[in-house]
């Protein structure tokens, strides 16, 4: 049961006994109010690491962290469920509680479409607080890492109203151990929060042009920014990802572009091959993702 804790006046933990040494410390830690998502087993190898926003930025270009948004936060967890027979003294606890937190937030509406993607999906949460203080859980070989949560749920929008006129975009995260997270709390102040991390835009491409040559394929993209009109321009080969209907890599291909619009020539007998971006790639100083797309007549 390891802790990492900047906000008790540094309390340091007896294994074998109970250390209440700053018990009497009120800490307002504050509410969470921003949220990063990792997949499960990704974590930060020192708390000193944790400090710095490079190592989350590294996060998101390794296709390995999420910024969810700065959300309001309602709890709808359950308190604990108990047997109790006074006749014969026996109280006991069948079911413990539960932590579940509802996050909403008004959104662009191409963002929270993008967002869809963590419907169900489990991983770890790291938050940051109205207060400024990092908030995950420490590991006994001294990593850290986010609360691990599971079956993440993107709720249908709220609907805006004359008198509400904001759509917001809401979550559920079910946390899957809060207890173990109390035992192995890391909490360290930073100046920093997670709408500062390095957040990638999507690119939409529009197929066309599209010819099965038998021992080649051509086609063209136009790959606009970010749900708009404006062409992503400066893109090269390295930048993407082609691959056949059995998801093995082709490198056998050319791409040129002109204007947002990128023209492939993929040597394959394949009469099917996907595009994509090599995972979050960097064009112009931005972060950008393109989901698969299936090329095909």
């Amino acid at each position: 049961m390891a802790k990492y804790v900047k906000s008790c006046g540094g309390v340091d933990e007896n294994t074998s006994r109970v250390a209440t040494n700053g018990i009497d410390t009120v800490v307002a830690i504050g509410a969470p109010a921003y949220f990063f998502w990792t997949p499960t087993g990704v974590s930060i190898a020192s708390a000193d690491l944790a400090y710095d926003i490079d190592t989350f930025n590294d996060l998101v270009k390794a296709s390995n962290g999420v910024y969810l948004g700065k959300h309001k936060v309602e709890s709808t967890g359950s308190d604990r469920e108990v047997y109790e027979d006074t006749f014969f003294g026996i109280k006991a606890t069948t079911t413990d509680a539960t932590k579940t937190l509802q996050l909403s937030s008004p959104m662009c509406a191409c963002t929270s479409a993008e967002l869809e993607k963590m419907n169900g999906r489990s991983g770890l949460i790291w938050e940051i607080t109205t207060t400024g203080y990092l908030l995950g859980r420490y590991n006994d070989d001294g990593t850290a890492q986010g609360f691990p949560v599971s079956n993440m749920y993107k709720a249908i929008n709220t609907i805006a109203t004359t008198d509400a006129p904001v759509s917001n975009t809401v979550f559920e995260i079910p946390y899957s151990d809060p207890r173990g997270d109390q035992e192995s709390p890391f909490q360290i102040p930073v100046d920093w929060d997670f709408s500062d991390v390095d957040q990638p835009f999507s690119a939409d491409p529009t197929l066309s042009n599209f010819v099965d040559a038998g021992s080649n394929l051509t086609f063209d993209l136009a790959i606009n920014k970010d749900c708009s009109t404006t062409p992503l321009t400066g893109a090269v080969k390295a930048n993407f990802k082609v691959s056949d209907a059995n998801g093995a890599d082709i490198d056998t291909f050319t791409v040129s572009e002109v204007s947002g619009v990128y023209s492939f020539d993929v040597t394959t007998e394949e009469s099917i091959v996907y595009v994509e971006t090599d995972g979050i790639v960097e064009i112009e100083s931005s972060l950008y993702t393109m989901d698969e797309l299936k090329v095909s007549a």
